[in-house]
This record gives C-alpha cells, sequence and structure tokens, in this order.
C-alpha cells in the first residue's frame, strides 16, 4: 500500500485527466472464463462511488475533484460529466444505475439527482432532510431507496420526489439494495 499527500484541487481540464487515468487504472478489461481477473491500483484521487450499467460498457464514478463522471468503458471516454449545483463540484457518494440503463441516481450528503442516460438531463433534483449514505435504484429507473442517517430508509418515487414509504431501522442506515425486479430490498 502506498500513501500519498493531501493534494489541492486541481484546475478542471486537470482533474479531468487525473480522474481518465484513474478510471482506466481500476477498469477491469477482460477475464477468462476458468477464473477472474482482479486489479488493485491506488493512486492520489479520491473515488467516493463507482457503478457499472448493466446492458452498456458504461460506469458511473463520483469523484471528490470532478463529481459524477459516466464514462464509455470501450471508448475510453466521458459521456457525460454531472454535478448537482451549477459551477460547484459535487462530492458524489453514492450512485446507482437502473437495470435497463435508462436512468441513474447520484447522491451528495444532502441531496440527490435523477438523470436521464439518453440525454444526460437531470429529471429530478431534491434536498433530504438527514444524511444520504447510499443509494439504490429499482430496475425500470422509476423508485430508489435512500439510505439514510436519521435511521430511516425512504422509498421513493424518483421523477416526482414523493416519499412512498419510510422504513424505520435502530440506527443509521448505511447500505442499501433493491432487487431487480423491485420486489425486495435489504439494508
Amino acid at each position: 500500500m502506498r500513501a500519498y499527500p493531501a493534494c489541492n484541487p486541481a484546475q478542471p481540464a486537470e482533474r479531468l485527466a487525473r480522474l481518465w487515468a484513474l478510471v482506466m487504472s481500476i477498469f477491469v478489461l477482460g477475464c477468462w472464463a476458468d477464473k477472474p481477473v482482479q486489479s488493485f491500483v491506488t493512486t492520489d484521487d479520491s473515488f467516493l462511488s463507482l457503478s457499472f450499467a448493466h446492458q452498456h460498457p458504461w460506469a458511473l464514478t463520483g469523484n471528490l475533484f470532478l463529481g459524477g463522471a459516466l464514462f464509455e468503458v470501450n471508448q475510453q471516454e466521458p459521456i457525460f460529466i454531472w454535478n448537482h449545483l451549477a459551477d460547484q463540484t459535487s462530492d458524489i457518494l453514492s450512485s446507482s444505475i437502473s437495470l435497463n440503463d435508462r436512468f441513474a441516481l447520484t447522491a451528495e450528503p444532502y441531496s440527490w439527482v435523477h438523470w436521464s442516460l439518453t440525454s444526460g438531463e437531470a429529471t429530478g433534483y431534491w434536498h433530504s432532510s438527514s444524511r444520504i449514505h447510499e443509494v439504490a435504484l429499482d430496475g425500470s429507473g422509476m423508485f430508489a431507496a435512500l439510505a439514510l442517517n436519521d435511521a430511516t430508509i425512504n422509498y421513493v418515487d424518483v421523477r416526482a420526489g414523493l416519499l412512498l414509504h419510510r422504513f424505520r431501522h435502530q440506527g443509521p442506515v448505511r447500505s442499501v439494495a433493491i432487487d431487480a425486479q423491485g420486489l425486495w430490498m435489504i439494508s
């Protein structure tokens, strides 16, 4: 393991170049039928979240210095760079891509955005009164679970921002997942 000193945020072009180098250093570009390929690379940039698409060669990264970036893995190019507010870099700490690869959800500590993967446009932007630890989209990309610090999971209609159900826990909820059919959720 190699330790790196803390660094100041770089200029936008330099940040994009650093992020791209990091993304390419961690992708597993192939595997064999008899065994998986493993890779471990350390770097001086900081990923906060990583998500793969299910039907396309895309990866969604949340980076401390760039925000969210959807990458085309085969072309080695960013498709979209997303931040929750204009002229501010977002700390995308959790992300999820729908099973049909039509939508993505990104979360900062107190906001979440629903994105169209076709247009790259935000289809919804909302604030949370409690810190968000993790988000999960259902297979259609229309519903999401938000794991919150206030000991709840909020199950929401992501396009309307409508709370459908609140699941209570004994303490802060750190992780959540929804099965592909949207029938089960674990936390």
